[in-house]
């Protein structure tokens, strides 16, 4: 949980990167939008937000993942996603030009915290091709969660939410 007076106020909405042209690839922004596509950097807990990403490819290049991580306000990596997730594990390669790629996050995943967001292109397991350490934060608050009453112990027991079904019956 946040610490009272903290949040992600002066928080970019909207990054951007230089291109390096030295580089196969090369990533120019990322942001966050909410399912109505308005740019935020602060999401309700129980709402889905989109992380969105602009990239140029230099040259045609062979199979490349873009993977992106979020770590919570303790250094803690609380998920990895990568492209090759929406393609059953296979790897994408690029002919030259600007993409935009989108991955959606789910609501009622994250605990109230804020993440930093990090993007990276590479080759599996032999090369680096782009990297951008804490590219950005956001922000999830806390609107009627369950683990609002534990307020800052909640960081301790968990990282997710995990919305675990329950059934209960007096023997």
């Amino acid at each position: 949980y946040l610490k009272h007076g903290t949040n992600n106020e002066g928080t970019p909405a909207v990054v951007e990167f230089p291109i390096n042209t030295n580089r196969d690839l090369s990533f120019q922004k990322i942001w966050i939008t909410n399912q109505d596509n308005k740019i935020i950097n602060t999401v309700p807990h129980n709402e889905s937000f989109d992380i969105n990403i602009e990239f140029q490819v230099n040259r045609d290049i062979s199979p490349t993942e873009i993977t992106i991580t979020a770590k919570n306000s303790r250094g803690i990596n609380i998920f990895s996603t990568s492209l090759s997730d929406e393609n059953g594990g296979k790897i994408q390669s690029f002919d030259s030009g600007m993409y935009a790629i989108k991955t959606s996050i789910d609501g009622n995943f994250l605990i109230p915290d804020i993440y930093s967001i990090r993007i990276y292109a590479h080759e599996r397991g032999s090369r680096d091709i782009d990297l951008k350490e804490n590219a950005i934060n956001v922000q999830i608050v806390d609107e009627g969660s369950t683990v609002k009453s534990y307020g800052e112990a909640s960081l301790t027991w968990n990282c997710v939410f995990s919305n675990a079904k329950w059934d209960i019956n007096k023997q």
